[in-house]
This record gives C-alpha cells, sequence and structure tokens, in this order.
C-alpha cells in the first residue's frame, strides 16, 4: 500500500467524503481589469485569460500588474486562495484553476472568481484540472461560441475533501509528477534540437550545402504502388508495406533498393502529427498508404540512405 492509502486508512476508514464547493468556501467573482489595464509595475494581477494560457497548477508571482488605483476596485486573492476562469471559447479552459501561493495580496477582474477556503489550495487546484470537476462542469456549462460556469454554479460542484494531511501527501506526489513531466519536455526538447543538429551538421554539412526540395531531390515512385488484400497475398519472403511497417510478407516485389517511406494521408502520422517515417533497403511491396521516395541519381541515394541510417 502507498503512502496515501495508509493515511486513508487511519484517517477516514469510512472513505473521503464528498462536499459542495459552497459548503466550506466562498467564491467572490471578479469584475473588470481588461488587459488595457494591466502594466509592468504595481500590484500583482491575474487576468483570467493567463490562468490557461501562462500559469500552471500555482504560482508565486504574476506576470502583469495594475496600479493601486486600480487594484482597490478588483477582487482580491490572498496566499492561499484560488483563481478559478469563468469564462472560455471551449470546454477544456473554463474552470482552469490557479492556486495563489505567493506572500503578497493581489487581485483578479473579470471572467474569473476568487475561492476562499480552509484546504490545501495545491490540492484543490489539481482536483480542479481532474477528470472528475470534467465531468461535472460539462453539466454546468452554459453557451456555445462562449462557455461559462458561473460562481454560482461553481459552488455546487461536489468534492472530495480528505484530511489535510492526505491532501497534502497527494500533492507532495503530484508535485514530483509534474516536475518530472517538466524534466522530460526539457530532455525532449534538447533530443530534437540535437536532432536538428545532426541533419544540418552531420548530413548536410554547412560548407557548400545545396538546399533543395524533396520533390526535387528525389523521385516519387508513388504510381507503382499497389494495395494487396490480406486474402489475395500469397506468402513469401519479400516485405510487405503498409501504413505502419511490415505487414506481411509476400512471394513477388515492385521496388529494388533503397526507399525512404512516408506516410501519405491524415491517419498516418505520429502522435506529434509528423508523417510516420519507415526506412527499407532491398526487394520490396509498398501498398498505398505508402509514399516511395529515392533519390534521382548516385550522389542523391547516398544522401537518402545516410538519411535513413539516422532515422
Amino acid at each position: 500500500m502507498s503512502r496515501i492509502d495508509d493515511l486513508i486508512q487511519e484517517l477516514c476508514p469510512d472513505g473521503v467524503q464528498r462536499r459542495p464547493l459552497g459548503e466550506f468556501a466562498t467564491l467572490v467573482r471578479g469584475n473588470g481589469m481588461p488587459e488595457t489595464d494591466l502594466v509592468e509595475e504595481g500590484v500583482g494581477a491575474v487576468h483570467y485569460g493567463q490562468i490557461y494560457t501562462r500559469y500552471g497548477v500555482s504560482a508565486t508571482e504574476t506576470f502583469s500588474f495594475v496600479s493601486p488605483e486600480k487594484a482597490a476596485k478588483l477582487a482580491k486573492a490572498e496566499p492561499g486562495d484560488i483563481i478559478i476562469t469563468n469564462t472560455s471559447e471551449n470546454i477544456d479552459d473554463v474552470g482552469k484553476a490557479l492556486a495563489w501561493v505567493g506572500d503578497a495580496v493581489i487581485v483578479t477582474g473579470g471572467h474569473a472568481t476568487v475561492i476562499k477556503h480552509d484546504q490545501d489550495s495545491k490540492f484543490l487546484a489539481y482536483w480542479f484540472a481532474s477528470a472528475d470537476f470534467y465531468a461535472q462542469k460539462r453539466k454546468l456549462a452554459t453557451g456555445t461560441k462562449v462557455i461559462d460556469v458561473s460562481a454560482k454554479q461553481l459552488a455546487t460542484v461536489r468534492i472530495p475533501v480528505p484530511p489535510l494531511e492526505v491532501q497534502r501527501e497527494i500533492v507532495r506526489v503530484l508535485d514530483k509528477f509534474t516536475q518530472l513531466e517538466a524534466e522530460l519536455e526539457a530532455e525532449l526538447e534538447a533530443r530534437r534540437a540535437q536532432y536538428e543538429h545532426y541533419l544540418r551538421s552531420t548530413v548536410l554539412p554547412t560548407a557548400g550545402i545545396e538546399w533543395t526540395t524533396l520533390g526535387e531531390a528525389t523521385l516519387n515512385y508513388d504510381r507503382k504502388r499497389k494495395p494487396v488484400t490480406r486474402s489475395d497475398r500469397k506468402g513469401g519472403e519479400y516485405p510487405y508495406y503498409g501504413a505502419n511497417g511490415v505487414q506481411d510478407y509476400v512471394h513477388d516485389f515492385i521496388f529494388d533498393g533503397t526507399f525512404l517511406l512516408v506516410g501519405e494521408d491524415g491517419s498516418v502520422k505520429n502522435a506529434d502529427g509528423t508523417p510516420i517515417l519507415n526506412w527499407a533497403t532491398g526487394k520490396i511491396w509498398v501498398n498505398n498508404r505508402l509514399f516511395p521516395v529515392r533519390g534521382d541519381g548516385e550522389r542523391r541515394v547516398a544522401d537518402v540512405e545516410r538519411l535513413v541510417a539516422l532515422l
């Protein structure tokens, strides 16, 4: 069992109680504060649009400020309060929460609500990013072009409220996951930069480089592609390539050489939206979900083979 399981068994053996937000919190709807009010110094301010574009689950500093005169007329968020969006153009962003864990009192404006409560603020902010809340806010949301979940509607949301010790342990674990996610994203970005370096510096040296389009540098053999249904394929030794790689082995081939096989349509893509790339050397069969690409001369063939070697 995990530390969280142990704490729940010890502190709430009968289960975690679900309570309406309005039962343990006070919701203060913001007003005013268009982006034109934001300045570079003054009283810290969180604009509702920044919550789903610039902030994560929590923050100790603000990106923007307003003058003291403007701040006096706006909703105040004290350390530990939650600021949550009431309005967005889509259901994902409406109801996005920010736990204010800085030292100062800050302000927010229209299309946002300040939630004042006696729970762990980061626990609540994490919960507002959960599938549990998403399912509830879908039922409460109104509008088509502009989606709105009012402060009154938010007050009816039912939240699991374990003892504070349990909440803090959950936050500790989720903070760790968030840190690891950020580190992995940084590593991926470094790998992308490394990949770009190899493409430009190793495969395509900058000295005397000749840039051209793929169409000018290669030959596309798409007219020779031919799909064969599984029931009509005769087994053999030659790879039969489809959208996601080798699909089968057949008795005949239509290509012989080194080819870069590029996914053709929208469904043939990696998770990041880029086309799936396969490479093949030798005798192969290719169906019509892939473009077989090859260099148009001895030098171009060598370039494609070098690129394939790095993929």
